[in-house]
């Protein structure tokens, strides 16, 4: 649903990187400006003494040197971390020896074909925002979305010229001017990878508007090529249907309650997790289209990852606050769409309940959608009796939507774990006492997640 890879191009002073910065950071991706690569490489080369001149041997560097792109690791104004060969060089990357000699190296033929392969490879983790100049024609001609970024000459001569009037130094427009053409000559009729729109890219004019409302256009941009059409969902349907036929064959389903799902408007389903099975179970099984969070480690898995992204799930990183996810999750309630999270974070080995965390609830509290409360049983057999030729019985039972009330303002933490707390009474509610686990004997009425007035169904909800 959500671009996991999105391009960024333009000429310079376009306002490309200050806007991918901002996008990557309302998103929680990555902001990647591909130009830092060259830079690392320049760099280097210059710590190793290595000739600038010499093509052959800054591109055997480039070949051997591992660069890599991170998020901020450090609270120093950095924008990402930039290590080569595992060695922190992000701020040897600004320094006026750089500054002279990246755009030779920047030219080399060999030098781009290594530095494509390893944007491509940090690129291909997904969430990331991307900016340069050859992204959506080059990098990555196959990315989520592509935006070209432009403007006048003149109005991006005029950015440069407040740049470098800025750092102190006096320059006259027209100067300015006359090397922003020559820079989008060069650019636009290099032999390697030239500088031009990509046919599919969706074109944005920054002339004369704010930053601020550059960014909401792009926002806009994303948010629109975000909703999946009616047509583009087949795979998560065929999924569905191919799954409820192998459940058929293994699994003895009791479903109770999927009455009670509404059937449009933003939805975080809230499902209690004791086996892997679980919240597989949520597509077949109920009226939605619903976008899971799901471990990351298992979209490391080449195929298994895509096919889960094709499926609409998103991974998250267990452990901490994955802010990224966060904002994924949020931007999928915003559309109207409902998501799957499992609020205890884990599987229960034992097959009781766990104490709930808070994410669920803060999704409540940012985005003002209802929770479902569904609880699944049953599924920690299905080995053993695969291992019999025994079908497993497994329980699934859907809950009444409720939502947050009387809240009044700030949330402190410990309110935060209050309601997870009650949320949890939900879904202990469902399920028989035995597996109420850390709820045994805990429960108590809810007082700020209440049972939603009206349930009223829609016409599908994708």
């Amino acid at each position: 649903m959500i671009p996991s890879i999105i391009a960024i191009d333009g000429p310079a002073a376009s306002g490309k990187s200050t806007i991918g910065e901002m996008l990557a950071q309302r998103l929680g991706y990555l902001y990647f400006d591909t130009g830092v690569m060259y830079r690392a490489v320049t760099a280097v080369a210059l710590a190793r003494a290595i000739a600038i001149q010499d093509e052959a041997a800054i591109t055997r560097l480039a070949e051997q040197v591992h660069l890599d792109i991170l998020p901020p690791d450090q609270n120093d104004g950095r924008q990402y971390t930039v290590r080569a060969d595992a060695r922190d060089v992000t701020w040897d990357l600004r320094t006026r020896a750089v500054d002279a000699n990246v755009s030779t190296v920047s030219a080399y033929r060999g030098v781009r074909a290594a530095m494509k392969l390893q944007q491509r490879r940090v690129g291909e983790r997904g969430r990331v925002v991307m900016v340069g100049r050859d992204i959506g024609t080059v990098v990555f001609p196959d990315a989520d979305l592509k935006i070209f970024l432009d403007a006048t000459a003149a109005e991006r001569a005029r950015r440069r010229q407040r740049e470098r009037l800025a750092r102190g130094e006096q320059v006259d427009f027209e100067s300015v001017l006359r090397e922003m053409l020559k820079r989008d000559e060069i650019d636009s009729t290099r032999s390697v990878a030239p500088l031009k729109k990509a046919n599919d890219a969706v074109n944005v004019d920054s002339t004369g508007v704010t930053v601020e409302q550059v960014l909401a256009r792009v926002i806009a941009i994303v948010e629109g090529q975000s909703k999946p059409a009616r047509d583009s969902l087949w795979f998560y349907r065929f999924g569905n249907h191919l799954l409820r036929f192998v459940f058929s064959l293994i699994l003895r389903m009791d479903v109770r309650g999927v009455e009670r799902v509404p059937r449009s408007g933003a939805l975080i389903i809230a499902i209690s997790h004791s086996s892997w099975l679980d919240p597989v179970l949520l597509g077949p099984y109920l009226p939605r289209f619903i976008a899971s969070m799901g471990k990351v480690e298992i979209f490391d898995w080449l195929i298994l990852g895509g096919l889960l992204r094709a499926y609409g799930a998103f991974p998250v990183r267990r452990g901490k606050v994955d802010v990224s996810a966060f904002k994924v999750g949020l931007l999928i309630l915003k559309q109207g769409y409902a998501m799957g999270i499992a609020p205890e974070g884990h599987r229960s080995e034992s097959g009781k309940l766990q104490r709930g965390r808070e994410g669920a609830i803060m999704l409540a509290v940012r985005s003002g959608a209802p929770i479902l409360p569904v609880a699944v049983w049953g599924g920690k057999a299905l080995w053993k009796n695969l291992a019999r030729f025994r079908k497993t019985q497994m329980q699934m039972y859907v809950g009444a939507p409720v939502e947050l009330k009387n809240m009044n303002g700030k949330v402190s933490r410990e309110l935060l774990t209050q309601i997870s707390d009650e949320l949890m009474h939900y879904i202990a509610e469902l399920m028989p006492p035995e597996l109420h686990g850390y709820y045994e004997n805990k429960l108590r009425a809810p007082e700020y997640l209440l049972p939603v007035k009206q349930n009223e169904g829609g016409d599908g909800g994708e």
